[in-house]
């Protein structure tokens, strides 16, 4: 309930929806208010993982519970979203983390498929760092990654418990 507490003050602090606990899966009251009943036909989230927001203001949440990655105005009306359940390009199993705070581009730790997959801030599919690298930039499992102000990226892999970075140019480092 912490993390839905913080969540929510995060989203309120930003001019953001408020995130509700309702039944099984957390809702988006569009009201911006808490608390508020929430009515029908909102955007339902089964199981928020993580999110971000990018310059502009917009707010990126992963849901995991149904594979996607949505975005939303500062306003907090759903402009996009991208994913669902599978292994193609623009489809996720178990996306964990998010990161849109660069300029140009949005990240998403695809936990399943062992791949982060890289996409524009329209959400089109621009490709897909994978695990196919030797050791020890080999990676499996990520649950959370971050891009620093030089774009080198960071991916923290939860089976071998450790960090790897790449630089903007996909390379380990």
């Amino acid at each position: 309930m912490r993390h839905l507490y913080c969540l929510a003050l995060l989203c309120l602090t930003a001019g953001f929806p408020a995130l509700l606990a309702n039944g099984p899966g957390v809702q988006i009251e569009l009201q911006g208010r808490i608390p508020r009943e929430v009515d029908q036909g909102k955007i339902t989230i089964r199981k928020a993982a993580a999110l971000d927001l990018d310059f502009a203001g917009n707010l990126y949440i992963i849901d995991r519970g149904r594979h996607q990655l949505l975005k939303f105005s500062p306003a907090g009306e759903l402009i996009d979203q991208v994913g669902g359940f599978g292994q193609s390009a623009e489809q996720f199993d178990d996306p964990r983390d998010v990161d849109a705070h660069t300029t140009l581009d949005v990240f998403v730790a695809d936990y399943n498929n062992n791949r982060v997959v890289r996409f524009d801030k329209n959400l089109n599919f621009l490709n897909a760092l994978t695990s196919q690298w030797p050791d020890p930039y080999n990676f499996q499992q990520v649950i959370s990654l971050a891009v620093s102000s030089q774009y080198d990226l960071f991916l923290l892999e939860e089976s071998a418990k450790r960090i790897i970075k790449f630089s903007r140019f996909s390379e380990p480092t």
